[in-house]
């Protein structure tokens, strides 16, 4: 898996992934995928990639992201092409 997202996985009772721009806020939530192609690499640059864990902070648009890295907001059109489920490990 790219970038050494490696040590999270995705909860085996987390049900089929939704896109990024449905998803809770304040849960801690695993990228299953990007459906977009032509923003796969701009989003990877950004440190949003398939494996990466983050958290919604804010679902309006731009949808607010939390990374290990501090903040990102996401445009609500590209947030429906990436894919996500509830992560694993701690609380969230």
């Amino acid at each position: 898996m790219a970038h050494g997202a490696g040590e999270e996985s995705v909860n085996p009772a987390a049900g089929p992934p939704i896109p990024l721009s449905d998803a809770p806020c304040g849960r801690r939530l695993y990228v299953s995928a990007i459906l977009n192609d032509a923003e796969r690499c701009r989003l990877s640059e950004m440190g949003v990639f398939e494996g990466r864990i983050l958290r919604v902070m804010s679902a309006a648009d731009p949808v607010i992201c939390a990374l290990e890295h501090g903040r990102l907001g996401i445009a609500r059109r590209l947030a429906d092409q990436i894919m996500v489920r509830r992560a694993s490990g701690r609380s969230g």
